[in-house]
């Protein structure tokens, strides 16, 4: 084979090699443009601090903050299938595109929690992230009410409890046949009951008074 027919093979070669290049660069980017695009919106929740007792031996006086534990449940919540419901029904859309959709995270070592959605639709995006997060913030305000309504309900055995003993030794003081220890008695169980009934009320008007434990700062 000669030196100019071994040039010219060369150079078909070359121009095959180049016209594949250009084949499949044409086709990713024919995909490219065929793939829908992806927005990412993001709404901001920032929690309320913790309640800190004064009996709480990790209390620093004055220094009040929501803890990493209170931060890593919130984001969860923010992603629950329950939270995902209550996002889908405000927006009326099926609940797994809100949670297949929907993400949260700690902003940095901040009282926050960034809820992000993404979407083919900006506006959709937009939507299923305000919705998650204020789905969130009245999931979290409704299980503080009810753990305040539950502990007044679990006090109603023990006041019926010292309801029925103070009609008993009641009835015994009445009848004359009490003792002096029996109106003693009687007294201890009046006291008792009306620090029960008192606190029970407490519970119940803190359950009813209860503000939200989460705000929604940035849409």
């Amino acid at each position: 084979m000669g030196l100019r027919r071994k040039l010219e093979m060369i150079r078909r070669r070359k121009w095959t090699i180049l016209t594949c290049g250009v084949v499949v660069g044409v086709a990713i980017g024919g995909v490219s443009a065929l793939r829908p695009p992806e927005y990412t919106a993001e709404a901001r929740v920032r929690l309320a601090p913790d309640v800190v007792t004064p009996l709480d031996p990790l209390a620093i006086p004055g220094v009040v903050a929501v803890s990493d534990r209170t931060m890593v449940a919130f984001a969860e919540s923010t992603t629950s299938a329950g939270v995902a419901r209550q996002a889908a029904a405000a927006l009326h859309v099926d609940a797994t595109r809100i949670a297949a959709s929907v993400t949260a995270r700690r902003v940095g070592a901040t009282d926050q929690i960034a809820v992000v959605a993404k979407s083919e639709h900006r506006a959709e995006a937009t939507r299923a992230a305000n919705a998650s997060a204020r789905a969130a913030i009245a999931a979290r305000q409704l299980a503080a009410v009810g753990t305040l309504q539950r502990a007044a309900n679990g006090l109603d055995p023990e006041l019926a409890s010292l309801k029925s003993r103070m009609a008993d030794l009641d009835a015994q003081v009445r009848a004359r046949t009490g003792t002096t220890a029996a109106t003693a008695q009687l007294d201890a169980a009046a006291s008792q009951f009306q620090t029960l009934e008192s606190r029970q009320q407490d519970l119940r008007r803190a359950a009813d008074g209860l503000a939200p434990g989460a705000s929604l700062v940035h849409a």
